[in-house]
């Protein structure tokens, strides 16, 4: 392991499904200290060491689903993340590019909120 320090806050994430104009949604509502979304990266390594261990932290990157900042003199500079994570980034990309998507979010979060619900087992 390569971690040079270990840092974090705690994340709360809770999964949620809604049905809007006949649509499953997921909704994904995420709850980081200090109201404001955030990534918590955990391990930090100097870039030295990354250079000469790189095929190792793939590995952990692989096994772990980790993001690892890269430093140099002490100051994150980069970030590695598995290719599964950094996909995921992307779709979330695409569906927040996506105002009809977007809408159809705010919607099954008011729905959620409001108490419209309905059995998964009735939508389908």
């Amino acid at each position: 392991m390569f971690v040079a320090a270990k840092v974090g806050k705690v994340t709360k994430m809770t999964i949620t499904l809604s049905i809007t104009k006949m649509v499953v949604i997921v909704t994904i509502k995420a709850i980081f200290k200090g109201g404001g979304p955030m990534q918590t990266i955990e391990t930090y390594v100097p870039i030295t060491q990354a250079k000469a261990k790189l095929l190792d932290i793939v590995r952990q990157l692989h096994d772990t689903d980790d993001t690892i900042a890269i430093t140099k003199k002490g100051v994150p500079e980069a970030v590695i993340l598995s290719m599964k994570k950094f996909e995921g980034f992307i779709e979330t990309i695409d569906i927040l590019a996506d105002p009809e998507m977007v809408e159809q979010l705010k919607e099954s979060a008011k729905d959620l909120k409001e108490g419209r619900l309905i059995d998964l087992d009735e939508a389908f």
